[in-house]
C-alpha cells in the first residue's frame, strides 16, 4: 500500500510540471494563427462591403420609420431628402410658415420645408463604394401615417443589392434582398 501511495505521489507532481507549454508549441500555434490570417484576408474587403450595404440599409430604413412617427405625432409633413448626386440624405419637416406661403398666392403653391433640428436632421452620408438608386428626391410622410409610393436600392461594387420599399402595403416600410 505504501508502494502504491508513492507512485501516485510521484505520478502527480510530475503531472504538475509539465503545466506550461513548450517553444515548440507556441511556434505551431503561432504558424496555425498566420496561416488563418493568410487566408482570411482577401475575404475582408468583400465583407466590409456587405456590412457596409447591411449598415446603410439599416440607417436608411430607421430614418424612414423616424420620419413616419414623427409626422404621426407632430400632426405635420416630414419628407426624406437625396441630393442630387444620391451621396447624402436627410430628414425635413413641413416649416410653421406654411400659412404665409398659402396668403402668397396661386404662383407659392408648394409647401415650404427644413432640415429638422437635432442629431437625426444631419446629412448622412451614403457610404464609399455604395451606390443608391431612387426615382424621386424625396419621399413624403403624412400626418395620417401614409408614405409615398417609392423604392430606394443600395448596392454595392459586387453587385449585391438591398432594397427599401413602401409600395407593398401601405404606411410599411419593408428592407429585403431582391433574391428573398
Amino acid at each position: 500500500m505504501e508502494r502504491l501511495s508513492f507512485f501516485f505521489f510521484l505520478f502527480f507532481f510530475s503531472k504538475r510540471r509539465k503545466s506550461a507549454f513548450t517553444l515548440i508549441e507556441l511556434l505551431l500555434v503561432a504558424a496555425l494563427m498566420v496561416v488563418i490570417a493568410g487566408l482570411s484576408i482577401p475575404n475582408l474587403p468583400r465583407h466590409l462591403s456587405v456590412f457596409q450595404l447591411d449598415q446603410a440599409t439599416r440607417h436608411t430604413s430607421y430614418l424612414m420609420r423616424y420620419a413616419q412617427s414623427l409626422a404621426v405625432v407632430n400632426q405635420k409633413e416630414y419628407r426624406l431628402c437625396f441630393s442630387l448626386d444620391r451621396l447624402k440624405y436627410w430628414v425635413e419637416e413641413e416649416s410653421a410658415d406654411k400659412e404665409a406661403g398659402i396668403l402668397q398666392g396661386a404662383l407659392d403653391q408648394e409647401k415650404r420645408f427644413q432640415q429638422v433640428a437635432g442629431e437625426k436632421g444631419k446629412i448622412f452620408f451614403v457610404p464609399r463604394g455604395i451606390a443608391v438608386e431612387v426615382e424621386q428626391s424625396s419621399i413624403g410622410f403624412y400626418p395620417d401615417g401614409t408614405i409615398d409610393r417609392a423604392v430606394v436600392v443600395f448596392h454595392n461594387k459586387n453587385q449585391k443589392k438591398k432594397m427599401i420599399s413602401t409600395q407593398e402595403r401601405r404606411g410599411q416600410i419593408d428592407v429585403f434582398s431582391p433574391s428573398e
